[in-house]
């Protein structure tokens, strides 16, 4: 009937009735994570499912590309940092309004890592992972791809990996000399981490006898920078006060600075200058980089700014650390810096692990820039 309604007649005593049509209301829909991955050609996809909130009726639809929803490739970049890389095929992506991985890292208690941002190599999308510290070297993280379509988060295949597990895998393929040592002074660098911190020494029982006898023992040779430039405004409100460093996957530079209480720390850009590289940390920007602490005068402020920029051959190099203010005017004097500064202070304090482990990271720096200047010697 015009109304939409559906008119019913007896046809043996001409009686009728009308039925009006039920009008479903769906609910969202649900990834049910029923896809199946045996292998690159062997995989079913998934499906939603929605159910209407009235009736009880249910829908179900088939996503396509969540049988190919697992990372296709783990690598782990050497050259800047110690950076877990899980890459996952553009032509998987494109199956999906959007894609990002989620790392599950342990590390004492479970934590996540959701990676939104990539980097395009060749046919896949990089994401980077620096947050292994050198004595978890051996521990595996479980690496998830999530793909989202039409609204609907759908959770992709699991993967297991470790950067001991990528080390050894390099080993296997007959690298290159510098290559080898490279993977080598890494382990160690870990195993040296683990000694400190009074851990079972997992990383290299698996190596040869032979590999063995590529690791040195020799003491690094240490170039130490630390002094200040004078301002040339003299307008110093930024006062540096200490620098340090942060073990993890990455070594980070750790400076503390004090500021007037009357200043707007969203106004101060902190430059950290390294090979010609100028970047910028600002409160406002990045306030995840910034760790207030005590200061010595009751009319600062006290803050720790982490510096990320520098990369593992870059140890002996100088950092100069400066600060400018809303206008762009110098208002610091510039703190001159080299990671190997920090070492050489911390290494022989009587804590003889601690300097095997500084004298590690040397080693595994040094083989780092032979690698980085010949990569097939």
């Amino acid at each position: 009937q015009d109304d939409g309604s559906t008119l019913y007649t007896c046809t043996v005593c001409g009686a009728t009735k009308s039925e009006t049509a039920h009008v479903h209301s769906w609910g969202e829909w649900t990834y049910n994570n029923d896809a199946v991955y045996v292998s690159s050609k062997n995989y079913k996809d998934g499906t939603a499912t929605r159910r209407c909130d009235d009736c009880g009726k249910t829908e179900t639809k088939t996503i396509e590309g969540t049988g190919l929803l697992r990372v296709n490739t783990v690598s782990v970049e050497l050259a800047a940092a110690v950076v877990l890389r899980p890459g996952f095929a553009e032509s998987r992506a494109a199956k999906f309004d959007e894609t990002y991985c989620v790392i599950d890292y342990a590390k004492g208690k479970e934590q996540h890592y959701t990676l939104k941002d990539y980097k395009a190599v060749g046919t896949n999308r990089s994401y980077a992972f620096d947050q292994i510290a050198p004595k978890y070297f051996d521990q595996e993280v479980t690496i998830t791809m999530y793909g989202v379509k039409d609204g609907i988060v759908c959770k992709g295949h699991s993967l297991n990996y470790s950067i001991k597990t990528y080390l050894y895998n390099q080993l296997k393929k007959n690298p290159s000399a510098n290559m080898k040592k490279l993977l080598i002074e890494t382990l160690y660098y870990g195993d040296a981490d683990q000694t400190y911190n009074h851990m079972p020494n997992t990383l290299i029982s698996d190596l040869t006898e032979e590999q063995k006898a590529i690791h040195t023992l020799d003491v690094p040779t240490y170039t130490k920078i630390t002094h200040k430039i004078d301002n040339p405004t003299g307008n110093d409100i930024a006062d540096w006060k200490t620098v340090a460093l942060e073990l993890s996957g990455a070594v980070y530079v750790k400076y503390k600075v004090e500021v007037p209480k009357t200043a707007n720390l969203d106004d101060i850009d902190f430059h950290f200058v390294i090979d010609g590289v100028d970047t910028v940390v600002n409160h406002k920007a990045d306030p995840d980089l910034f760790e207030l602490t005590s200061a010595k005068n009751t009319a600062n402020n006290a803050y720790f700014v982490t510096y990320k920029g520098m990369a593992s051959h870059q140890y002996s190099v100088p950092i100069n650390a400066y600060a400018t203010g809303a206008d762009g005017t110098q208002i610091s004097k510039t703190l001159v810096f080299n990671a190997e500064s920090y070492a050489l202070s911390n290494a022989y304090k009587g804590d003889q692990t601690l300097a095997l482990l500084v004298d590690q990271m040397l080693r595994y720096g040094r083989a780092n820039i032979a690698y980085r200047a010949n990569p097939n010697a």
